[in-house]
C-alpha cells in the first residue's frame, strides 16, 4: 500500500502526529542470526587460512564443500 501512495500522501504520513508504525525486534531470532553470522565469519577465516597454507582442492572440498572452481577462484582473489 505504501509503495503505491503519491509523495504528498507519504509526506503527510511521515509528519502525522499519531503513531502508526511500531517496530518490534524478536530477540531470540536476532541472537540466532548474530550467532550464525559469527559462525559464517569464522568459517570464512578458516577457508582463507587453509588457502594461504596451500590446502589442495580435495581438502577444500572435503572440509568446506568448495568445488574445485570455487577453490581456484578464491586462490586467485
Amino acid at each position: 500500500l505504501l509503495q503505491s501512495l503519491p509523495p504528498t500522501t507519504l509526506s503527510r504520513l511521515a509528519h502525522a502526529t499519531v503513531p502508526w508504525v511500531e517496530v518490534k525486534i524478536d530477540s531470540p531470532v536476532l541472537h540466532r542470526l548474530i550467532e550464525q553470522s559469527e559462525r559464517d565469519e569464522q568459517n570464512e577465516r578458516l577457508i582463507n587460512r587453509a588457502l594461504k597454507l596451500g590446502a589442495s582442492s580435495t581438502i577444500m572440498y572435503q572440509c568446506f564443500g568448495l568445488a574445485h572452481s570455487e577453490t581456484a577462484l578464491r586462490r586467485r582473489l
